[in-house]
């Protein structure tokens, strides 16, 4: 028996539009953000069997926020694989098996099957902020394709099993990330409010359980039902962490309100349905949660998720009945243009961005820090500001005190910065941070209280780049005797000297 006609379209259409996402998503597919490394540093340790903590022997702080994505990259680490392609060309995948999900919930939406349905995967795939999130090292491409396909699959639920897998299904999302848990409650009200009888009971006591049992781990684990990151970043105030994101969403001009205007034509375009009011209090809420972290990211990596669901739900009423179905083929060229001209206008902003805040594989930073890697005895400590690429490539051997005053790895109660009590007088390793080849003095305070405390003698290997306007100087406690740096490596050997005020 031939499969239906729109299977072919539908399937075809899937292909074209990941062959445009690989396209779009090339000239980032090699970089990653240093916060990455964070995760695989944790995932390391976890193949090694230390468990889930950022230094082996160390009590644990859950210093990430992915949880899912540290269990893949751990499954990478035991099997031998390299971490760095797991990382960028397996968000690349998710990224991919997003918009097939993406179709799928659009079709879930409009309740029947349209060729105008393939805007929602085609959309996605010309956005420049998707495909860069997707390429960026961490988890933004598995958190989208689990929600659209979570939200898919709760919509299309009809029997009490399935609704046990929908339970599942944002239990796992919560282990992608926190939002996770937050959009289970939501589906979960949605549920009681649509169902009749005890089935409607099904899926919120499924997924409550699967919530449950992440906040028992979580408990049992680190102590603390709420991640340490959020710990971290609960210091800033609600208008300084709008001032910030304002600014940093504010780069890409009119595009995300135009996102929020798609939304809310979403919801009015008829036929009303309440599925696209779901989708639209979900989007909202991610957006909410979004602009209470500080979006440095490249790509505005926390607001992809919202634009995912914007396009699926804005595309839906493009293929329900009407009796005037005459503004469908405007719209869908509306949209598509639209598409089109922010790719145009944003992809190189966006790229350039990335570039900035990226990093490649080989960085002379990852390579400085497996020299001290080889050479430093085993248990030692090196105090950085990121906690990332350095400390990753520094390999399980040495422990990490990070310096940040937020620092992910390190705990913070009731919020306070870091305590510098956490770290060690006289580690074996300093990594000062710099944002200049030819900076002098100490660009953090934290970097210059932990140097100059130090009563040991080091020895300055050199400064080191990472990428756009990051640096790193290197220093060795000097009965360490670990040899200079393989030439090529050192861009400035004129860093801090004990005693300099900045």
């Amino acid at each position: 028996m031939r499969p239906p006609r729109h299977r072919i379209l539908a399937l075809a259409g899937l292909a074209v539009c990941a062959l445009v996402a690989v396209v779009h998503a090339w000239p980032s597919v090699e970089t990653t953000v240093d916060d990455a490394w964070i995760s695989a540093r944790y995932a390391w340790h976890l193949a090694e069997g230390h468990g889930l903590v950022y230094n082996a022997g160390e009590p644990p702080v859950e210093g990430y926020t992915n949880l899912l994505w540290v269990l893949w990259l751990a499954l990478v680490h035991t099997l031998g694989l390299p971490v760095y392609g797991a990382m960028t060309w397996g968000g690349l995948a998710w990224a991919l098996a997003g918009l097939g999900s993406a179709l799928g919930l659009a079709r879930e939406l409009a309740g029947r099957w349209h060729p105008a349905l393939l805007l929602a995967p085609a959309m996605l795939a010309l956005s420049p902020h998707y495909v860069v999130s997707a390429t960026n090292g961490i988890e933004s491409a598995m958190f989208t394709a689990g929600l659209l396909g979570a939200t898919w699959a709760a919509l299309a639920a009809r029997t009490n099993p399935a609704r046990v897998g929908v339970g599942a299904a944002f239990m796992l999302l919560g282990m992608v990330r926190p939002e996770g848990s937050v959009l289970a409650v939501i589906v979960s009200l949605w549920a009681l409010w649509q169902g009749r009888g005890l089935d409607r009971w099904v899926l919120p006591v499924s997924a409550g359980l699967g919530q449950l049992a992440i906040l028992i781990w979580r408990l049992l684990t680190y102590g603390d039902v709420v991640p340490n990151t959020l710990h971290a970043k609960s210091n800033l105030g609600l208008w300084r962490v709008f001032e910030l994101n304002a600014r940093y969403l504010g780069m890409d001009g009119p595009y995300w309100p135009f996102v929020g205007l798609l939304l809310l034509a979403a919801v009015l375009l008829p036929p009303r349905r309440a599925a696209r009011g779901l989708v639209a209090v979900m989007a909202v809420t991610l957006a909410l949660v979004a602009l209470r972290v500080h979006m440095w990211m490249p790509a505005a990596r926390l607001f992809v998720p919202v634009l995912a669901l914007t396009v699926c739900a804005v595309v839906a009423p493009l293929a329900a009945p009407s009796p005037r179905p005459g503004w469908r083929p405007w719209v869908a060229g509306a949209l598509l243009l639209s598409s089109v001209a922010a790719a145009l206008s944003l992809g190189d902003r966006v790229r350039a961005y990335d570039r900035r805040h990226s990093v490649l594989a080989e960085n002379p930073a990852a390579l400085a820090a497996r020299h001290l890697a080889a050479h430093a005895p085993e248990g030692s400590w090196l105090a950085v500001r990121d906690a990332g690429v350095v400390a990753y490539h520094a390999s399980p051997r040495i422990k990490v005190a990070e310096l940040h005053d937020r620092a992910l790895t390190l705990p913070h109660p009731d919020g306070a910065p870091l305590d510098l009590a956490l770290i060690p007088r006289e580690p074996e390793f300093i990594v000062l941070t710099q944002a200049r080849e030819h900076a002098r003095g100490f660009r953090y305070d934290n970097d210059r209280a932990v140097f100059q405390r130090a009563d040991a003698d080091y020895v300055y290997m050199g400064r080191v780049y990472q990428h756009h306007h990051r640096y790193y100087d290197f220093y060795a406690r000097e009965d360490v005797a670990v040899p200079p740096f393989p030439p090529g490596l050192v861009v400035n050997s004129d860093g801090p000297r004990k005693g300099q005020s900045r």
